[in-house]
């Protein structure tokens, strides 16, 4: 299975992420991806060293592969996901 790395931080988006993180699971699983969820904590933390370096410089982001999709677009991709039960990249 493909992985779908999810990135929140405590920002109010990142909030709304995590209020969807049951449908978000079970949306991700049925779509064929394995879903890891990263925390980005403070600066200097490992995954935000880990994110900055392969595109994600903000969060929510989602990461699939070498796409990389910021804050409110990767809400979008979110809720099409839960919704739509399909990704578009």
């Amino acid at each position: 299975m493909p992985l779908l790395e999810l990135y929140i931080s405590y920002d109010d988006l990142s909030s709304e992420v995590i209020e969807m993180m049951d449908e978000i699971k079970r949306a991700a699983r049925k779509a064929g991806y394995t879903l890891a969820v990263r925390r980005i904590e403070q600066p200097g933390d490992d995954v935000i060293i880990k994110a900055a370096l392969t595109g994600v410089k903000s969060a929510p982001a989602v990461r699939i592969g070498e796409k990389v999709i910021l804050g409110r677009e990767a809400m979008e991709f979110l809720m099409n996901l839960v919704k739509e039960g399909k990704v578009d990249l």
